[in-house]
């Protein structure tokens, strides 16, 4: 039978092993051929129980979070790769000091894009029929950069654009 197949992805949920044989014991219950309502009643309650406390969470840390709003004018995006050739899009690499390695390896970085009056997760996917793309962002220390593209390879120079940067800065 395949069933063990169907079961390994739960070892991904369980990463000291602890309950993993619990698990694999609860699936050949329910594979006997008399399963019953009561059976899968009592392995349900089971189930809830091994999972809800074999959890752990984080309780303390503390972070300072910042909001940073600019402003990329279409005269900033920088051109690269060739034009017709994939690789080929628009780029601007912004100063940004309050990148740090603390905030890379310990923190969070998130991106919006102003879309009239609301704010836009980044990264913004667009889909059109002759061709799709979007806005992108990466980091490294002191450098936060946005790459703009489109797939049919003649990516147009995007438009001044409004965007918020908010990082978290682990304390």
């Amino acid at each position: 039978m395949d069933l063990y197949k169907n079961i390994s992805f739960l070892q991904k949920f369980d990463t000291e092993n602890q309950n993993f044989g619990m698990i694999v014991e609860m699936f050949n219950f329910l594979t006997l051929k008399n399963t019953d309502m009561k059976q899968l009643t009592f392995l349900m309650l089971i189930a809830i129980a091994v999972f809800s406390t074999s959890c752990e969470t984080d309780q303390g840390g503390n972070a300072d979070m910042k909001t940073i709003d600019f402003i990329v004018q279409s005269s900033e995006w920088d051109e690269y790769g060739i034009e017709g050739n994939p690789g080929y899009g628009f780029a601007v690499d912004l100063s940004m000091p309050e990148i740090t390695d603390n905030v890379i390896n310990n923190g969070m970085v998130s991106l919006y894009m102003k879309s009239g009056e609301s704010w836009l997760p980044v990264p913004i996917y667009f889909y059109n029929d002759n061709y799709e793309g979007g806005y992108i962002y990466a980091m490294k220390r002191g450098v936060f950069s946005i790459e703009y593209y489109e797939n049919d390879h003649f990516t147009v120079r995007p438009n001044t654009e409004i965007f918020r940067l908010v990082i978290v800065q682990p304390i």
